[in-house]
């Protein structure tokens, strides 16, 4: 079904080909589309499909070249989140209070913030405030080891989990759909062990003492790959959970990485943080794969989604 565009309230009727993407290590996604109507940037638009939301923002861009043609480039609202810069401290601050904190600070609403135990101490200066949301992120990774993802929704800012979602389908006609993952146009994997680490030390935050407080290894991993070593402070270290910190992060650094490119039938449902099962026999693929990233085309009902997705082996 065809996409319906609205600007500034008005639906617009002739455009061209729409482009929108997303990417889980930005906290906004962007929406592409040519139109021979004139919007200014800060135009307000609306972008659905079946009555459903998929993204609203504001115009930054506009091109025109010698055609009567213009070329305009958009943003969620989460645009707000990586052009302001922000001077905060946290004192053993909950992170998902600290969350909700940097947003209302720029006046950007929030949606769904989970609980999260999590906590931050530290003063942030002169980062932006996507930056400061992404560190702490990581951090709730490594005291936790849960996986969160930002998700900009009809104005609001929204923390999620990683979830499930199989048996996506492209409408090729009146009753007749096909599952996007079986409609595969081309594949490529790679597997990298660039980012495995087999030994995790945990420094005693003194200068004056140089024994760990922590040292976790794999023996079987460090014989496969050979010694691949990370030092890794923690935030807080009055918890004294240094052991339980340092095996967390060694559970998910030593393992290398497997990631696929694909091109297939798409659907707006399938984006970041989004986990599809894949199978493909001579790839010797069968398993969860989480989407990275997606880039979307679509004219009229022809939609193509570009996808990077990476092994998944945990429970969302």
């Amino acid at each position: 079904m065809p996409a319906k565009l609205t600007v500034n309230g008005k639906v617009i009727k002739n455009f061209g080909e729409i482009g929108f993407s997303d990417d889980l290590e930005m906290t906004c996604s962007i929406l592409n589309f040519p139109c021979d109507e004139i919007f200014k940037p800060g135009a307000k638009f609306v972008l659905k499909e079946d009555n459903e939301h998929i993204v609203s923002g504001i115009i930054t861009d506009c091109e025109r070249g010698m055609s009567k043609i213009y070329s305009y480039t958009g943003y969620d609202y989460g645009f707000y989140l990586k052009q302001n810069e922000i001077m905060i401290q946290f004192r053993n601050t909950k992170i998902s209070d600290a969350i909700k904190q940097l947003c209302n600070k720029i006046n950007v609403p929030v949606g769904v913030v989970p609980s999260i135990p999590a906590t931050v101490t530290k003063i942030f200066k002169d980062v932006t405030v996507s930056d400061v949301l992404f560190e702490l992120l990581e951090l709730v990774k490594k005291k936790t080891g849960q996986n969160y993802f930002f998700e900009c929704l009809s104005g609001k800012l929204n923390v999620r989990r990683y979830g499930v979602r199989s048996g996506l389908t492209y409408k090729l006609a009146d009753g007749f759909e096909v599952v996007c993952t079986d409609a595969i146009g081309s594949i490529s994997a790679k597997e990298s062990m660039q980012d495995l680490k087999n030994r995790v030390i945990i420094p005693d935050k003194s200068e004056k003492v140089l024994k760990p407080k922590a040292v976790h290894s794999a023996q079987a991993s460090i014989k496969k790959y050979g010694l691949l070593q990370a030092v890794e402070p923690m935030d807080d270290d009055k918890s004294k959970k240094y052991e339980a910190y340092a095996a967390t992060m060694l559970e998910q650094l030593n393992k290398t990485t497997k990631t696929l490119s694909v091109e297939m039938l798409g659907t707006f449902k399938i984006k970041k943080g989004v986990i599809l099962p894949m199978y493909h026999q001579e790839l010797g693929l069968n398993g969860y794969y989480l989407v990275k990233r997606s880039r979307h085309t679509k004219t009229g009902n022809k939609h193509i989604v570009e996808c990077e997705l990476e092994q998944w082996t945990k429970t969302a």
